[in-house]
């Protein structure tokens, strides 16, 4: 064999192994690019499935709570307007009881006292639970306007899912609130009389307690006005803003 030959050999040798190896190297990027990309897709349905399981998780909570939230004002509601009407029966009772002890009082004008204050507490317990009632009512609105905003889908509601739970919270204690209103508006705070000669005190003991339970029940009213509060910070936050808030105060 010539040298010439054999140069010319060597020569095809060579370009057939640099061709290859060109080849090797063009064809491993495009493989390693595909598996990116198939990492890459498959992580995006692997979010998109947890995101769509917490979705579910979320709205079984709400519906889970909303039933429990039916089935409660169901079965008080029946309960409590009895008891309204059972209590009025007694109030009229016991004021026409304080009546007559009062017209045997020798001081006329301390029994004319005695009843206007009587009939003041009372008064006073209605005015005051019919106007928590109605502030429960308003900010019950304003969790409704809050809602249909979330359901509708608005870009003004950052985190859907927790503002829907939020919403279940305040639900859930307005009616509780609602339901302790109801009772208290149904107390009766006649003056329960020992003695012409105490009248007076016996009159304080029942403003005091009136006093009392309004502030009670007060408190009850401006925790679900927090909680509506909390709804629309909730709704207005960045989803996973309060996670990373609460996160960071641990």
């Amino acid at each position: 064999m010539t040298t010439a030959l054999k140069i010319s050999k060597l020569t095809n040798l060579a370009v057939i192994i640099f061709y290859t190896l060109l080849a090797f190297l063009l064809i491993k990027p495009l493989f390693a690019q595909d598996s990116t990309i198939s990492a890459t897709s498959d992580k995006k349905i692997l979010i998109q499935q947890k995101i769509e399981a917490r979705k579910e998780a979320v709205q079984a909570k709400v519906e889970t709570r909303k039933e429990k939230v039916q089935i409660r004002i169901a079965s008080k509601e029946a309960n409590i307007k009895q008891k309204i009407e059972d209590r009025k029966e007694k109030i009229a009772s016991r004021h026409a009881a304080l009546k007559e002890k009062l017209q045997t009082f020798k001081d006329k004008k301390k029994a004319e006292i005695a009843e206007t204050v009587n009939t003041n507490l009372n008064r006073i317990n209605t005015n005051q639970t019919d106007r928590m009632l109605k502030h429960l009512n308003t900010i019950s609105t304003i969790l409704d306007k809050v809602e249909n905003l979330v359901n509708q889908g608005n870009s003004s509601i950052k985190d859907p899912d927790a503002t829907r739970v939020a919403i279940e919270d305040a639900r859930i204690m307005i009616i509780s609130t609602s339901d302790v209103v109801t009772e208290q508006s149904g107390k009766d705070y006649t003056i329960e009389l020992t003695s012409e000669s105490k009248v007076k005190a016996d009159a304080q003991t029942q403003r005091k307690k009136l006093h009392n339970d309004l502030l009670a029940v007060r408190k009850l009213v401006i925790e679900s006005k927090q909680k509506v509060t909390e709804v629309i910070r909730t709704a207005k936050a960045e989803k996973g803003a309060k996670e990373a808030t609460t996160s960071g105060q641990q």
